[in-house]
């Protein structure tokens, strides 16, 4: 659909945006270390009968093993707020999903954490005419086999969807 294709094309103009900052090395976050084995900012967005669903990876968003939403993950999240606000009075699913590893209750607890943060932003951004469902699923709900590093990556993930 055109909107589901606007949404993409957003998207990976921010995903460029954010490679193109950890290139050149400006990093927006004070004592931050660029990573150059950083995955790529990659997206998945789903929208039907006017209802939405991004997809994201964790690693966007936040640094490894914290819940402090990274400085430049702004840019990501003001554009997912720009199209929430096209679906007032509806309920915001907040999931988060860790990779399998051997503290799953510590993952169980980032995970909240996460989504927590991520509702913060949001809602900090949006009116109270929205309800939020904040869900920290921790490492129960792989996508992939967290056989090789680039499985983890995926299992690593932060999906936003109108209820």
């Amino acid at each position: 659909s055109p909107r589901e294709e606007a949404i993409d094309a957003r998207l990976k103009a921010i995903s460029l945006q954010l490679r193109a900052q950890e290139a050149s090395g400006s990093d927006a976050s004070p004592g931050a270390t660029g990573s150059t084995n950083q995955p790529a900012a990659s997206s998945q967005t789903i929208s039907s009968a006017d209802k939405l669903k991004v997809t994201l990876p964790s690693d966007v968003l936040f640094e490894e093993n914290s819940s402090t939403i990274r400085p430049d993950a702004g840019l990501i999240l003001d554009k997912i707020v720009a199209d929430l606000r096209n679906t007032p009075k509806s309920t915001i699913r907040i999931a988060v999903h860790t990779e399998v590893a051997a503290k799953a209750q510590e993952n169980r607890k980032l995970s909240f954490s996460r989504a927590k943060a991520v509702e913060q932003y949001l809602a900090s951004a949006l009116d109270d005419q929205y309800r939020w469902l904040v869900i920290g699923y921790g490492e129960t709900r792989p996508l992939v086999l967290n056989d090789t590093d680039a499985n983890g990556r995926r299992n690593r993930r932060v999906e936003i969807a109108v209820d």
